[in-house]
């Protein structure tokens, strides 16, 4: 806010880059407090886009691709907030904590622009994949983002610290996110 071209309202767009389709129904997005459920059938195809409004801008956000409106949409905090989107049963498909800082432009940082996702192939990268819509509207929900380009992680996380808060467990504390199905499997850890 204020918008630039785009209708006056918050929106997450989705991009399915698992190959197969997903059904969304039953799936939660949430901003940390408030969590909204898709209560219908939607099948989003691979390398789908979805736009998730509230249900009064779905009309509004169907002149720029598929859009699907959600009753009780979460607010997104322009300045910085979280965003979850989760499967039916509460599994973690994707999370951002976003920061207004990501913009890297002052003017854009202001209001009316989108912050895209850099390469959809590093999701986990934090602000380093993310920046400022440049297209002219202020952003381009339903379809490839402006600025989208390769942004590989060329760096491994580092272990930062570890705690052993009993004879059982180890907490480790990396410098960035881990993938969830590589860091859940014990044989990729050795300790001495």
């Amino acid at each position: 806010s204020p918008s630039i071209a785009l209708p006056a309202s918050s929106f997450i767009e989705l991009k399915n880059i698992s190959g197969n389709p997903v059904q969304l129904r039953n799936w939660e997005i949430s901003n940390g407090s408030t969590t909204a459920v898709i209560k219908k059938d939607y099948l989003l195809a691979a390398a789908g886009f979805l736009i998730l409004c509230p249900s009064s801008a779905e009309d509004a956000y169907r002149n720029f691709g598929p859009a699907l409106g959600i009753t009780g949409f979460p607010s997104l905090n322009n300045d910085a907030g979280v965003i979850i989107l989760m499967a039916e049963g509460g599994r973690v498909i994707h999370a951002v904590q976003y920061d207004k800082s990501w913009y890297r432009n002052e003017l854009k940082a202001g209001g009316g622009w989108s912050l895209e996702m850099i390469d959809p192939g590093n999701p986990c990268s934090g602000s380093s994949n993310w920046t400022a819509s440049n297209q002219a509207t202020g952003g381009t929900p339903g379809k490839q983002n402006s600025v989208n380009a390769e942004n590989p992680d060329l760096s491994g996380p580092d272990l930062l610290r570890s705690i052993t808060p009993d004879s059982l467990h180890l907490i480790a504390l990396f410098s960035e996110p881990l993938d969830s199905s590589t860091a859940a499997d014990v044989l990729h850890y050795t300790l001495s």
